[in-house]
């Protein structure tokens, strides 16, 4: 009986790791804008040691911590610019950004609303 159980939560475990490595090669945000792996992971290995090192030497990051609308979220979290959303007339409809814990692990990428600023109305890039 108990072997059983042992290859049953070996199997969940295989299963878990597998959902883990399992590589990300776009993110859908609204307006239907993509952002592709590559230039989330560019953003990210900027973001990451300037994040690694203010917070190792106690400087405060509270120009970047998000205090938005999405809730569930460990904290500290941070926010870090991608990109901006354009209009057919070149005017920014909406921003993509990183949300990044304090212990660097990157939570998800995020796009504010249709004109709005970050933290009113944010919605996360799903996983393509």
């Amino acid at each position: 009986m108990q072997s059983n159980r042992l290859l049953s939560c070996l199997g969940i475990w295989i299963i878990s790791i597998i959902g883990v490595v399992q590589c990300v090669s776009k993110y859908n945000c609204g307006n239907n804008e993509v952002l592709s792996n590559n230039e989330v992971q560019y953003v990210y290995n900027q973001a990451l040691p300037i994040i690694n090192q203010k917070s190792m030497q106690g400087i405060p990051l509270s120009d970047i911590k998000y205090t938005g609308n999405l809730c569930g979220l460990p904290e500290p979290i941070y926010h870090w610019f991608v990109k901006f959303s354009r209009d057919n007339y070149s005017q920014v409809v909406m921003s993509h950004f990183l949300l990044i814990s304090a212990d660097g692990e990157l939570q998800g990428v995020i796009s504010t609303g249709w004109k709005m600023e970050l933290g009113q109305e944010d919605t996360w890039c799903g996983e393509a």
